[in-house]
C-alpha cells in the first residue's frame, strides 16, 4: 500500500512511472494505429476512424499499465485504498490530458492509414493493368497533376518505333469498318475506304482542324476505325489505324472522339462542358448531393475487341454491366444506395428491368457515379461524369481511350475491378473517408477543365502530326494519290 506521504525518492518514483505511463500511452496509440494486424487489413482500415479519440481504449490502457508500473516500483496495488485511488485518478487524469494534446498524433496517423489504403488500391490497379499487358503502365512524364501532361500517350507509336512508319503500314488492307484520312497542306483530306455512318462525324471534326496550328506545318496520313473499339486484331498485317480506343489485342491507337469539336446526338463538348461545370456549381459540395451510386445506360458492356460474340446474359466477363444491373435497387454495408438502371436490354439480352434516361446534367445530383465500358470504351460518358464534380468510380477496362493515361487512380477517380467485384469496398471507403472522396473528386473536375477541355482535340492532334514525321520511312507523294479535299 502506498503512503500518504511520499518521501521525494517515492516523488521522483512517481514522477518516472507516470512518464512511463505516457510513454507507454503513446506506443500503444502508435502500435494501435500502425501494426494491429486488424487496422492493416484493407477491410478494418476503412472502419479505423478516430481512434486516438477512443477515451475507453485509453483508460484501459493507462489502467493495466498503472498495475503493472506500480507493481514494478516496489508498491502493492490496491485499489481500494484512497492514496492509491489518488494516485491511479492522476495519472488517469494526466492521461487523457496527454490524449487530448496528441490529437493531432492520432489525426495524422488516421491520414497515414488513408495514404496506406489508397496506395495499396493504386498497387492493385497497376497489377491489375500489368497482367492484362497494358501497355499504359510504362513510366511516363509526371505533371502538375502527378500525370503524363502530353495528350497523347507517349508509348502510342511503340508498335513503330523499331521498324518505322512504313508505305504499307498506311496502304495496309482495307477493312469493313476503316476509312484513310489525311492533312495535306494543312487541309484534312479523304483517301479512300469504308465510308460509315461515322464518317459523317470524322469528317467535319477533322475539317474543324483545317489550318490550326501544329496542324499545317506537316503533312500526315493515317486510317480511321469507325468503331468504339480497337478493331485491327493482331493477326492482322500492321497499320497505323486510329480508332476511339485502343485494346492490348488490336493494332489501333485510341485517338479523341470526334465529339470533342463537332455535334451529333449531343453537342460539341466546349458546350457540354459550360452546362455540365454550371450543373455541378449548382449541386454544391460533394455531401450535399444523393447519397447514392448512380449509372444509366444499355446493356452494351464487353471486355473483348471482337463484335461477333455478343455478351450473354449469364457472363459478366462478356459483359461487366449486367454484374452492375444486378445491384439495381441494393445498398452497400454501409448503406450506400444503387441508383443503377439499364435503359435499353432488346439486343443484348439483359433480363431484367428497366428505366428511363437520365439527362447528364442530372447525374450532378448525385454523389458517386459509375463509369463502366460500353461497347467498348467507357465512352464519352468519363469525363461528362468527372466534368460534375461528383466521385467518379472508373471502370477498370482494357478499352482505354486517348486521354486515360491522364487519370491517375486515387487521384482523380476511384478505379473498381472489371467485373465489379470490389465495388461495395471502394463505395464503402468513399463513404467512410469524405475528406478523401471530395478531394478526388475536385482532382478530376480540375483535370478535365485543365487538361481534357475543348482544345484538347487540337493538342492530341499536333502531337501525334509530330511522331508521325518522327518516325515515317516513305514520302508522302507515294500515298497520296487517291486523297481528295474533304
Amino acid at each position: 500500500m502506498l503512503a500518504s506521504t511520499a518521501s521525494g525518492g517515492n516523488n521522483t518514483s512517481a514522477t518516472k512511472i507516470a512518464a512511463g505511463i505516457i510513454v507507454i500511452l503513446i506506443f500503444a496509440q502508435v502500435y494501435y494505429f500502425f501494426w494491429d494486424g486488424d487496422v492493416m487489413d484493407s477491410t478494418a482500415v476503412v472502419h479505423s476512424t478516430a481512434l486516438g479519440c477512443d477515451i475507453k481504449m485509453v483508460t484501459a490502457i493507462v489502467l493495466r499499465a498503472t498495475r503493472r508500473a506500480l507493481a514494478d516500483s516496489g508498491h502493492t496495488f490496491n485499489a481500494t485504498t484512497e492514496e492509491d485511488d489518488i494516485v491511479t485518478g492522476h495519472l488517469l487524469k494526466q492521461a487523457v490530458a496527454d490524449a487530448k494534446a496528441n490529437e493531432a498524433l492520432a489525426k495524422t496517423a488516421t491520414t497515414q492509414l488513408d495514404k496506406l489504403h489508397v496506395l495499396n488500391s493504386q498497387l492493385e490497379w497497376k497489377v491489375t493493368a500489368l497482367e492484362a499487358n497494358l501497355s499504359t503502365c510504362s513510366p511516363a512524364p509526371m505533371g502538375k497533376h502527378g500525370q503524363q501532361r502530353t495528350a497523347m500517350i507517349s508509348n502510342a507509336f511503340t508498335d513503330f518505333e523499331e521498324s518505322g512508319i512504313l508505305k504499307e503500314h498506311i496502304l495496309a488492307p482495307d477493312h469493313n469498318m476503316c476509312g484513310r484520312f489525311a492533312f495535306i497542306g494543312g487541309k484534312a483530306h479523304w483517301c479512300g475506304g469504308i465510308k460509315k455512318n461515322e464518317y459523317k462525324r470524322w469528317a467535319p471534326a477533322l475539317k474543324a482542324l483545317n489550318m490550326k496550328a501544329g496542324i499545317s506545318k506537316q503533312d500526315v496520313i493515317w486510317n480511321t476505325c469507325f468503331e468504339d473499339m480497337g478493331y485491327v486484331t493482331r493477326d492482322k498485317p500492321k497499320g497505323l489505324y486510329l480508332s476511339k480506343a485502343s485494346h492490348p489485342s488490336t493494332w489501333d491507337i485510341a485517338a479523341p472522339d470526334w465529339d470533342f469539336v463537332t455535334a451529333g446526338s449531343f453537342t460539341p463538348w466546349n458546350e457540354r462542358l459550360k452546362i455540365l461545370s454550371a450543373a455541378a456549381d449548382a449541386a454544391g459540395p460533394l455531401d450535399s448531393r444523393k447519397n447514392s451510386a448512380f449509372f444509366r445506360g444499355k446493356a452494351t458492356g464487353r471486355d473483348w475487341p471482337s463484335d461477333s460474340t455478343p455478351p450473354t446474359t449469364k457472363n459478366s466477363a462478356w459483359n461487366p454491366r449486367n454484374a452492375i444491373f444486378e445491384k439495381i435497387d441494393k445498398k452497400t454495408p454501409e448503406g450506400v444506395t444503387y441508383d443503377v438502371g439499364c435503359t435499353l436490354s432488346s439486343s443484348y439480352s439483359w433480363p431484367g428491368p428497366t428505366k428511363p434516361n437520365v439527362p447528364m446534367v442530372d447525374h450532378c445530383k448525385y454523389k458517386y457515379l459509375l463509369s463502366m465500358s460500353g461497347r467498348g470504351s467507357q465512352g464519352i460518358r468519363l469525363k461528362e461524369l468527372m466534368a460534375c464534380g461528383s466521385l467518379t468510380f472508373m471502370h477498370n477496362s482494357p478499352h482505354l481511350e486517348s486521354f486515360y493515361h491522364l487519370i491517375e487512380p486515387w487521384t482523380h477517380v476511384i478505379p473498381y475491378a472489371s467485373d465489379g467485384s470490389d465495388l461495395d469496398k471502394v463505395l464503402d471507403w468513399a463513404s467512410i473517408h469524405p475528406s478523401g472522396a471530395a478531394k478526388i473528386a475536385q482532382n478530376g473536375r480540375k483535370l478535365v477543365q485543365d487538361l481534357i477541355g475543348p482544345d484538347y482535340y487540337e493538342r492530341w492532334f499536333s502531337e501525334f502530326i509530330q511522331e508521325f514525321n518522327r518516325l515515317k520511312k516513305f514520302e508522302m507523294s507515294e500515298v497520296t494519290q487517291s486523297c481528295v479535299p474533304l
